[in-house]
C-alpha cells in the first residue's frame, strides 16, 4: 500500500499501525489472499529499501544489456 507524498506525521501514526495490524491478523490476511495477493508486510522503510534495491539491480541489468545510459 501506497499513500500519497507529503502525508501529514499525524496520520502516518494512525495509518502504519492499523495497515500493519490489519495485515498481520489472520482474519485480514486470510480475506486478502483469497482475493489473491501474497501477504507480507514490511514498515515503510523497509518497503523503501526494497523498492531502491529493485531499482538499482533493473537499472544494473539495463546497463549491462546496453539498455541504460
Amino acid at each position: 500500500m501506497f499513500g500519497p507524498a507529503g502525508l501529514p506525521e499525524d496520520v502516518k501514526k494512525v495509518l502504519i499501525p492499523a495497515i500493519e495490524k490489519g495485515m498481520k491478523h489472520p482474519d485480514g490476511k486470510g480475506k486478502i489472499e483469497k482475493m489473491g495477493y501474497v501477504v507480507e508486510y514490511k514498515s515503510p522503510e523497509e518497503l523503501r529499501r526494497l523498492i531502491i534495491d529493485d531499482y538499482e539491480t533493473a537499472k544494473a541489468i539495463a546497463t549491462k544489456l546496453g539498455l541504460g545510459k
